[in-house]
């Protein structure tokens, strides 16, 4: 008689493994339901593209007109006028690798007066890459950069696996109206 209860318990045991086993893998395969519904009040969200068409934008500000001054990370520093996205300049030392190129951008507080913007990027301008900073002037009708200065220069470039990697780059001005910017590592 022992020898049947044995059987029937492991029957048992592994039917209960079974049906176990069938539970789970239907939890995993059963589809997610969708999130409840907001509640009354809760704020919506719209999203209407301002700029279509650019590859890899990287940052942007606004011109204390309104006017939105843009870079891509494969170099160029564009200004969206009227809707229209313009080109104002496309430095060639711009290196577009790993994760540098074209990045960060500022503003000057003082823009209304003297027109400065300025970038950050990876360059090749020095014979070797490293990360500069530059000084640009953007013309009245928002045309084209000139009057370029490379601020600071030699900022060193991550070499330890990709050339570009951790670029850093982020420029803004600080509460103490400094350029503040951002290295790699």
């Amino acid at each position: 008689v022992a020898p049947s209860r044995r059987s029937h318990r492991s029957r048992r045991s592994a039917l209960g493994l079974v049906a176990g086993l069938f539970l789970v893998a239907a939890a995993c395969v059963a589809p997610v339901p969708p999130p409840p519904p907001p509640g009354s009040g809760a704020p919506t969200l719209t999203v209407t593209p301002a700029v279509t068409g650019l590859h890899r934008p990287w940052d942007l500000a606004f011109a204390p007109d309104g006017t939105m001054l843009l870079t891509e990370r494969t170099g160029p520093v564009s200004a969206v006028v009227g809707g229209t996205v313009r080109q104002l300049a496309r430095p060639t030392d711009v290196q577009a690798i790993g994760e540098g190129g074209m990045m960060g951008l500022a503003v000057d507080p003082q823009f209304a007066s003297n027109r400065r913007i300025y970038t950050c990027f990876l360059s090749n301008a020095s014979g070797a890459l490293d990360v500069r900073v530059v000084r640009w002037q953007v013309d009245a009708g928002y045309t084209a950069l000139t009057n370029r200065t490379d601020l600071l220069t030699g900022i060193p470039v991550n070499t330890a696996g990709q050339a570009g990697r951790h670029s850093g780059c982020r420029t803004r001005f600080g509460p103490d109206g400094n350029l503040w910017v951002t290295t790699g590592d």
